[in-house]
């Protein structure tokens, strides 16, 4: 039987100097943030293609449940703010490039799809709003949003 995973997050980037000090606020915003070496194997190798040189699993099983509830004229979720937000503090690290943050909803390899998008920082919400399933543009079980 194939393995599967579903329900998280990851942040992966480049940098020549390590960031704790943006990663931990991932933290102050509810995710259990999970280092590489300790993220389970089907989920490295499902998405390693995707990842850079830093490699972090961000954990909050409820987390995507808020891009249910988003819609495009209504209020964003406050979880979903304070996730851009922290996006735009480590954008605005000078140590790091290449970033790219993977919403997965479910992955299990030759079954479920991923769509790789790009966007601008000053765009990171209209990139993120992508997974909302109010959302009518993209259809995938997996938003790789690269950052510029």
């Amino acid at each position: 039987m194939k393995e599967n995973f579903d329900c998280t997050q990851f942040i992966t980037y480049d940098a020549e100097e390590n960031i704790n000090d943006v990663i931990d606020s991932f933290v102050s915003i509810g995710f259990t943030v999970i280092p590489f070496d300790k993220i389970r194997n089907v989920k490295k190798e499902y998405f390693k293609e995707y990842f850079r040189s830093n490699v972090y699993e961000l954990k909050w099983d409820e987390f995507l449940g808020y891009f249910d509830e988003w819609q495009e004229d209504g209020e964003t979720p406050k979880p979903i703010i304070d996730f851009a937000n922290v996006l735009k503090s480590v954008i605005k690290c000078s140590k790091v490039s290449n970033l790219r943050v993977i919403l997965t909803n479910f992955a299990e390899e030759g079954l479920s799809t991923n769509e790789v998008i790009k966007v601008k920082d000053k765009k990171i919400m209209e990139g993120l709003y992508l997974m909302s399933s109010k959302n009518f543009e993209v259809w995938t079980d997996n938003l790789v949003l690269e950052i510029e």
